[in-house]
């Protein structure tokens, strides 16, 4: 890994040290009592979290690299109340505030409200019905940002949702139908070819085969608009999967589904279509009661980059595996670890990226402890490592991909969840 070899301003040696477990990222404690309070028929969960920490690549560049300390400061309250037994309401507020030490640039202030409805329409029969709004940014540097100017990019995104369900854990056969809509706006005008909106409708069938084991139909067909690129990143998806989910054990869950991905460019002249084989596993296992390794692996068909009208890509055909560990070492003290690589293939014919191979892996480790039932103290480190291929050996492609490589480490080196 890439030592942090830069001095830490205002942060001393010691701390740098600690520092060998964490992210720069607020640190997502659990922690045991959250100090909830009723009132007004609500119950009433108010938490705050903060932590100071160092990032020595906040661009994501492929050279130049600018380093900077993060200070970052996050309150979140949630609300929940339940009317007799056939009406449950969830709302839920949080803001994050994010501050890099002399590259104001990259500062941001991020914040989101979310509510949700469950209907208990009878023993077998359920509504649910979400919605949410936020306000967040693209980061300097990052792959989405539309300009190579270093400044964030803000955006504000609506989603909302409403799900049938019919069947419950007890019946040979139960029904999922979801219906689905989100859009996103940028703040930006420079940033506006990348608004879009997108209808969904997610409909799912299981069938119990044991008492614990589930096999399941899935269909999915999503319909994104982007707004102002000329309708170049315009498509269809359609996704259908055959899977299981089981709970082979009390240690051992998991799911699995395997199908087919398209999507199809109806609004260009030919039509265009990528079509491909995907899947998603996930296994959850638990030796001890106090120890839990997480496993991932999953193919899919992402968006391509809708920064531009000359497109960047169609779509990216992605492959991630996944591993991580949690152990609880007593009541107080808490660490995990876990990694992660991601393989990206870009595609669209006669996109600036098209045929570059990019591969990601990344690295991060972590403490927590549990000072009293509702304060946490935690620290925090990451590494993240992206190479890239070119498409071919011109002096073009090569550059294309050279800008697709960086390396980043970041910490926490001290980051605390209070509970209010």
């Amino acid at each position: 890994f890439k030592i942090l070899g830069e001095k830490m301003k205002n942060i001393g040696y010691t701390l740098l040290a600690l520092s060998s477990v964490g992210v720069a990222q607020i640190a997502n404690a659990e922690l045991r009592d959250a100090a909830d309070f009723e009132a007004a028929g609500f119950t009433f969960t108010p938490t705050l979290s903060a932590s100071i920490g160092y990032d020595d690549n906040i661009a994501s560049a492929p050279s130049n690299e600018q380093s900077a300390n993060v200070y970052k400061l996050a309150p979140k309250l949630e609300a929940k109340t339940e009317f007799g037994d056939f009406l449950a309401l969830d709302i839920n507020t949080q803001a994050e505030k994010g501050v890099f030490s002399g590259k104001g640039f990259n500062n941001y202030y991020d914040y989101s409200f979310g509510t949700g409805l469950d209907f208990r329409l009878s023993n077998k029969q359920s509504l649910e019905f979400f919605y949410d709004y936020s306000r967040g940014h693209d980061p300097a540097g990052s792959p989405n940002a539309t300009s190579a100017t270093l400044s964030t990019e803000e955006f504000r995104v609506n989603k909302g949702g409403l799900k049938y369900n019919l069947g419950n854990k007890d019946s040979i056969a139960r029904l999922e139908l979801g219906v689905n809509a989100e859009g996103k706006r940028y703040k930006e005008s420079s940033a506006s070819t990348k608004d879009f909106d997108a209808d969904q409708i997610d409909a799912k069938g299981f069938f119990a085969v044991a008492p614990k084991t589930e096999v399941f139909l899935q269909a999915i067909s999503t319909e994104y608009d982007y707004l102002n690129n000329s309708d170049s990143l315009d498509n269809d998806d359609t996704q259908v999967f055959l899977g299981v989910q089981w709970q082979a054990t009390a240690k051992t869950s998991g799911s699995f589904k395997i199908g087919n991905q398209e999507k199809e460019y109806t609004e260009r002249s030919p039509e265009v279509e990528e079509d491909e084989t995907v899947w998603q596993l996930g296994v959850k296992w638990e030796p001890k009661s106090y120890s839990a390794f997480n496993f991932g692996l999953s193919r899919e068909l992402d968006n391509g980059n809708g920064n531009d009208v000359a497109r960047t890509e169609d779509a990216v055909d992605r492959l991630t595996a996944s591993v991580g560990w949690e152990h609880n070492w007593n009541d107080d003290l808490k660490t995990n670890i876990g990694a992660r690589f991601v393989e990206d293939e870009y595609l669209g014919s006669g996109t600036a990226r098209d045929g570059i191979e990019a591969e990601t892996v990344g690295f991060n480790a972590g403490l927590e402890f549990q000072v009293e039932r509702n304060f946490t103290i935690s620290m925090n480190y990451s590494y993240t490592d992206k190479t890239a291929d070119p498409a071919n050996s011109t002096a073009a492609a090569i550059a294309v991909a050279d800008a697709e490589e960086f390396s980043q480490s970041s910490a926490v080196v001290f980051g605390v969840e209070i509970g209010l």
